[in-house]
């Protein structure tokens, strides 16, 4: 193993995530690091026998199709842990001991702290496979994947008219290589993100939480049918960026969240005018950063941009967590509309 990293993610404040990585394959006349970075996919074929072998190699792709087994590597966790509600992300779940005297409840968590990556190299047995392997521009370890997928999609594509829906039938393996002029490859593994649940102090919903629930539900349950819907798809939007792994993938859903609850054109001036409303600051505070954001998003869906940075992914989230809220019973949550005051200070009006 060649690092651990700790981050703290987005949703889960208080844990810190850990996530290992390493190389396999590699060895003295190419060692890790050495290569360029990229990007391998194998797919399994549906009983179709790409029979003669099919090799292709361009400067920065190479296609095989053939009958073979497969080499693929990675890291298992072991230890208690779950799935939380991302993909890729592991809890290490805390549960809780209760124990009664007289009228009194007490609550215990049971640390759970205990784990370790074991990394393991495998075959996949002889098959029909489709592997793709492509070098990756402008490469950042945690992007590699997703552009890489953009990468080969295309070719994808052509493979599927060309050959029909059982070549691509089953996706085997993905992963980050470094790429030799020699075609060696080395593969590197990278683990799930996990944390511990006993990182958090234990808390206890308030009474003053369950009434705002309450209130809630109820203002939704009395909307109108058309303005539910809205509501309904903009939630559901704003849930599938909060699952989502690739950033500008994230980025956009948060913007179709906004779209459906306060956009009926390409015009931001209602999304603007309404965080005016509910915040302290004023209009042309929002202005700006919504019309930039935006701008960003017309430029990921165009092709005339190819990453999103952090900070715009943070306030874009802030402003549909409080647009919804506000929607739904006007929730109050004075720390997150401060913290995306500030971002928006820090990011775009001291510029």
């Amino acid at each position: 193993m060649d690092n651990s990293k700790a981050k703290n993610e987005l949703r889960y404040k208080g844990i810190e995530f850990l996530q290992a990585s390493a190389w396999q394959r590699s060895d003295q006349e190419h060692p890790a690091g050495s290569g360029s970075l990229g990007y391998r996919a194998v797919y399994k074929t549906l009983k179709v026998i790409p029979f003669p072998i099919i090799n292709l190699s361009w400067p920065n792709l190479k296609v095989r199709m053939l009958v073979d087994d497969i080499e693929l590597g990675g890291f298992n966790l072991e230890g208690n842990s779950i799935s939380s509600i991302f993909p890729n992300r592991l809890l290490l779940p805390e549960y809780i001991e209760v124990s009664k005297d007289g009228d009194a409840i007490t609550y215990r968590g049971k640390t759970n702290m205990e784990f370790h990556f074991a990394a393991y190299q495998e075959k996949f047995p002889t098959s029909g496979v489709v592997e793709l392997i492509v070098e990756v521009e402008k490469p950042h370890e945690d992007s590699i994947i997703s552009r890489g997928r953009r990468a080969i999609s295309p070719i994808l594509t052509i493979l599927d008219f060309s050959y029909g829906e059982r070549l691509l039938g089953a996706l085997i393996t993905e992963e980050v290589v470094e790429i030799f002029p020699d075609d060696h490859w080395n593969r590197k593994i990278i683990s799930p993100s996990v944390g511990s649940e006993s990182q958090l102090d234990m808390i206890k919903i308030e009474n003053a939480q369950i009434e705002q629930m309450k209130k809630s539900i109820e203002i939704y349950n009395n909307f109108r049918k058309g303005e539910a819907k809205k509501i309904s798809l903009a939630s559901d939007w704003f849930w599938k960026s909060e699952r989502e792994v690739d950033s500008i993938n994230k980025f956009i859903q948060l913007w179709v969240c906004i779209e459906a609850l306060e956009m009926s054109t390409t015009d931001i001036k209602p999304v603007a005018e309404q965080l005016a409303h509910i915040t302290s600051q004023d209009y042309f505070f929002w202005k700006e950063p919504v019309g930039r954001l935006f701008g960003k998003r017309s430029e990921l869906i165009h092709g005339n941009a190819s990453e999103v940075k952090e900070h715009e992914t943070i306030i874009l989230r802030g402003i549909a967590k409080i647009l919804l809220t506000n929607k739904l019973g006007k929730t109050e949550n004075p720390e997150l509309v401060q913290e995306i005051i500030s971002f928006v200070d820090v990011h775009f009006n001291n510029k």
